[in-house]
């Protein structure tokens, strides 16, 4: 009996903890103070990144804007506010670098770069009829996504590399100098 009490009045504890923790986050609404604290500006005055706390989670988000005008969600893994802060700019000087330098500036799977890769090839193709193009995508289809797809794009190593060479060395001859190909137009 008395296993079930305390049993009940831990879990009462930990709900009243959890309401306090939601009421102290959403009682009251941002004065313009706390909204610049968590904003950062570009040179236009045009915001481009605003840090926000989740509803269930003690660690700040930022939300950045693209060039495009779309807004991308990350986390930035810090609960202190400036730690968080220093983390979203530093991501967002490097969305910036890679959308006036026309790199891809969202980068997620290998394989969704792959595949904008393979877009690109399509529609050259499509535009000169060049097959080379075409053996490309087939490359890209057959062993660039199967193999690393899986992969961070920023994240792939030479382990992967080498992994994936012990894999399509036995499968076909003449389908390394084609992958080295089609991997370089994706690099």
């Amino acid at each position: 009996m008395k296993t079930q009490q305390k049993i009940r009045s831990k879990r009462t504890a930990t709900k009243k903890s959890a309401t306090a923790k939601k009421q102290k986050r959403t009682n009251g609404t941002l004065t313009t103070q706390q909204i610049k604290d968590r904003t950062i500006y570009d040179d236009n005055g045009d915001s481009v990144v605003v840090l926000f706390q989740r509803e269930n989670s003690n660690r700040w988000q930022c939300r950045i804007r693209r060039n495009t005008g779309t807004w991308i969600d990350y986390s930035t893994k810090q609960t202190d506010l400036k730690k968080a802060k220093k983390v979203a700019e530093e991501r967002y000087r490097d969305i910036k670098y890679r959308q006036e330098t026309g790199k891809i500036d969202v980068t997620r799977r290998f394989s969704d770069v792959c595949k904008l890769a393979r877009k690109e090839l399509l529609s050259e193709y499509d535009d000169t009829g060049r097959v080379l193009a075409k053996q490309l995508t087939q490359v890209i289809d057959n062993y660039l996504i199967p193999l690393l797809g899986k992969y961070q794009s920023h994240n792939i190593q030479t382990e992967q590399l080498r992994e994936s060479r012990g894999k399509t060395e036995g499968s076909y001859p003449d389908c390394r100098e084609s992958a080295v190909v089609a991997g370089s137009l994706v690099f």
